[in-house]
């Protein structure tokens, strides 16, 4: 990538700062370039934060962003303004941060890790993040964050990735596909997505069955009403599915 757009969008970075923006700045470039500090004083010691150490505490204490702004930027730099016709794919995807010792942490929650040893239950205490991301047109293992929120313990994933959705879509001027797991593959988020008038595709479990519309109930015909229709003949199972 060429200097010049990624001094631009720097630039822009830097106007989403309503208050210690030099602050807050200089900590932004510590964060993302220090990976051997392990506290926020620590930070201070970074070549890249040009101000003295207090000045890390008014950037958390005192610093505004104006985040409406923030994801307009990653928009614009990742998509573009200019209208096509050529569909993008955005990702949503739900992952965990695991804060296990961190106990002055505010709002940790049980977490799912699943990358954790045979010998050791895949549950920990952490938190939940929410990220809307760019998958690009080549495979690749870089993505472009477009938004990114962390999930209380008071939420879902599933309600913050819409709240996303409806924040995000409307700063795209092309037609959008979201791609999605099968956690999503609910009623409300199916209904969301529908409201907001783009496509999606959903991954299913093995298991998931999908009927048909519900047939018309006959003329005094007795029993409870019908909840499902048939099963699609393509999602039937063939007789011997269940062996071996």
């Amino acid at each position: 990538m060429h200097f010049n757009p990624v001094k631009d969008v720097r630039q822009q970075m830097y106007g989403c700062f309503e208050r210690s923006a030099d602050a807050l700045f200089n900590l932004s470039d510590a964060l993302l370039s220090e990976s051997a500090a392990r506290s926020v004083p620590e930070l201070s010691l970074s070549a890249f934060f040009e101000r003295r150490w207090p000045s890390v505490y008014e950037a958390l204490q005192d610093g505004h962003i104006n985040v409406e702004r923030v994801r307009q930027v990653f928009v614009e730099a990742l998509i573009g303004r200019e209208a096509s016709d050529e569909p993008i794919w955005p990702g949503l995807d739900s992952s965990s941060l695991e804060r296990l010792e961190a106990e002055s942490n505010r709002d940790r929650g049980m977490i799912y890790m699943p990358n954790l040893p045979h010998a050791t239950k895949p549950v920990s205490v952490g938190w939940q993040f929410s990220t809307l991301m760019l998958l690009p047109t080549q495979p690749s293992s870089w993505v472009g964050i477009l938004d990114q929120g962390r999930i209380s313990t008071e939420q879902t994933a599933i309600e913050v990735g819409i709240a996303q959705l409806r924040a995000v879509l409307p700063l795209i001027h092309r037609p959008v596909i979201v791609l999605a797991d099968r956690w999503y593959a609910v009623a409300r988020f199916v209904q969301a997505w529908r409201e907001l008038a783009c496509a999606a595709l959903l991954r299913l479990q093995r298991n998931r069955k999908l009927y048909r519309a519900v047939p018309a109930r006959l003329p005094k015909q007795r029993g409870a009403p019908a909840k499902h229709g048939p099963l699609p003949l393509s999602r039937q199972p063939p007789p011997d599915a269940w062996r071996g």
